[in-house]
């Protein structure tokens, strides 16, 4: 974020430079939750004077004052004041929820990642096909790509050229798309999801009715759709938005019979939280490299298999 409510951001415990603000009011932050982590679910309103901000995170549900998560910024105010600011936030949080409902049915209705997929050039499936992913899966997971399209970090707009992944959930029911940017500026980070839609998980086959009894959780759309062509079709592959931010994966993946995670090799603490979330049938699998750039090295299904027999419980 900038340097606009750093010091406040700072003083009440949260990580000011994850903290990104969302509409022109700039009244409304969203970043990592203090309780259960992500990227971007937790909302902070700057709307009063500090410390009387307000917060709730979508993905846990805990919502309050500033001064809940650091007792020390407390404020005396009348029960009446109270009374009224905590209507009003609950006001801004089911508006929030409101606007999150709204672009996910008009992200459906429009279908836009079919328009995508339909306008790609020979050049952008070559593309696709270096990076591991065959024509037939392009087509099967309908993946796209658009130019020049306008992207935003730090209050700022650049426009490079992306290629889409389009996420779906069981029956293909359409639930956000991922942006692979090309040349992305300094700082910036390569993948971006679609703005305004809830965070989600992208599941390598949207076409099961259910989470069948093998589980793979790996880093990053791509991923899933590189590591699950060397899988017994039976097997369904998650790949998570980051390592620290899993949109719901640990929730699907407690039906499961066995998880088997596998992070990228920098994040093992993150594998361990992830596989403790999950519970007892979850294992952590630890790779000496990113799953994909093992396959295009020419890893194949028998070098994991040894790797997921040393695998480890949370």
């Amino acid at each position: 974020m900038s340097g606009e409510h750093g010091t406040e951001f700072i003083q009440i415990g949260l990580d000011a430079a994850r903290f990104k603000s969302s509409g022109a009011a700039k009244t409304e932050w969203h970043g990592p939750c203090p309780f259960c982590g992500g990227n971007d679910r937790f909302c902070i309103f700057t709307d009063r004077a500090f410390p009387s901000w307000n917060w709730w995170c979508r993905h846990c549900g805990k919502s309050g004052w500033a001064d809940q998560i650091t007792p020390r910024l407390k404020v005396e105010v009348n029960k009446d004041a109270r009374d009224e600011w905590e209507k009003q936030a609950k006001q801004k949080r089911e508006q929030a929820e409101a606007r999150r409902r709204a672009a996910l049915a008009k992200f459906s209705t429009e279908e836009l990642w079919s328009e995508l997929h339909r306008r790609m050039s020979e050049a952008n499936r070559a593309w696709w096909d270096a990076q591991g992913v065959p024509e037939y899966l392009q087509d099967f997971y309908q993946l796209g790509f658009v130019a020049q399209r306008s992207f935003e970090h730090d209050g700022a707009f650049f426009s490079r050229d992306a290629y889409t992944i389009p996420k779906f959930g069981p029956n293909y029911k359409p639930l956000n798309m991922d942006y692979r940017i090309v040349n992305p500026p300094p700082g910036v980070g390569k993948y971006r999801p679609a703005p305004g839609l809830p965070a989600a998980y992208f599941l390598s086959r949207p076409d099961y009715t259910q989470m069948p009894d093998e589980l793979y959780i790996v880093e990053g759309s791509k991923k899933a759709i590189i590591f699950c062509q060397y899988l017994d079709q039976r097997r369904q592959v998650i790949g998570v938005p980051s390592c620290n931010s899993w949109a719901g994966a640990d929730a699907a993946a407690h039906s499961c019979g066995r998880a088997w995670i596998m992070l990228d090799p920098a994040a093992p603490q993150w594998a361990r939280k992830l596989a403790s979330a999950i519970g007892p049938h979850a294992r952590i699998v630890t790779l000496p490299h990113k799953p994909d750039d093992m396959i295009l090295a020419g890893a194949r299904e028998q070098e994991f298999q040894r790797l997921f027999h040393y695998a480890r419980k949370p």
